[in-house]
């Protein structure tokens, strides 16, 4: 029964009403730090930096707490956040304060369920980004010829929430042509898969059953 409400949720569900339903479970600026334990190893200089200095393996943050769950398990898009910042910037961010950052404002039923979206908006927006959403797959493309960095949140199986979501960085190349790159997508400590669009590049994540919830455009 469980698992045939998992897989008909997708199919019933826009995904104005998840990401509705998602912040709402979410912290919302306390400005209050989340009480836990000291963190048993700080994240910086971690084996999942990948080249090019993008974490590209969240497996690697196994110890590394958000909340009451772990980075490895529901830290997707503070990684998303730092690889967007750092390609932003050209400066490493420092990851155990966006970790802190979003204990305050965006955690998800304790990091249970990760990071609501528009807390990344509202992380990028304080910062002096400018910022543009998607929501639908169609729009998707025409947002990304116009941002500088993206964030894309997709369901791991468009067909089945049991498979989770996950976010990332989607890294934007000039030349020798248009080129979308994932970051922190396929858990080995690499970058991609790559894409000629968006789109495209959707159909190569999860196995080939992604569906795309948000795209976030940053400039």
């Amino acid at each position: 029964m469980k698992g045939a409400l998992l897989r008909l949720l997708p199919r019933i569900l826009s995904n104005r009403f998840l990401l509705f339903f998602w912040d709402l479970l979410s912290v919302r600026e306390s400005g209050r730090p989340f009480r836990r334990k000291e963190r048993k190893q700080e994240p910086a200089g971690r084996p999942g930096a990948g080249t090019g200095g993008f974490i590209e393996n969240q497996g690697d943050y196994f110890d590394v707490s958000y909340g009451k769950a772990t980075m490895a398990y529901a830290g997707c898009e503070i990684i998303a956040a730092f690889n967007a910042l750092f390609a932003l910037s050209k400066e490493r961010p420092d990851l155990t304060e966006l970790i802190q950052n979003f204990e305050g404002d965006g955690m998800s039923l304790s990091g249970r369920f990760g990071t609501s979206p528009a807390a990344l908006v509202r992380f990028f927006e304080k910062r002096g980004f400018e910022t543009e959403s998607a929501l639908s797959e169609e729009d998707f493309d025409s947002l990304a010829e116009r941002s500088s960095a993206l964030l894309l949140v997709y369901y791991n199986d468009r067909f089945d929430l049991g498979a989770m979501v996950h976010t990332i960085y989607v890294e934007k190349k000039e030349a020798p042509g248009p080129a979308y790159v994932a970051h922190n997508a396929g858990g080995n400590g690499k970058a991609g898969p790559s894409a000629s669009s968006v789109r495209e590049l959707l159909q190569r994540l999860g196995s080939g059953r992604a569906g795309g919830i948000l795209l976030i455009g940053i400039r």
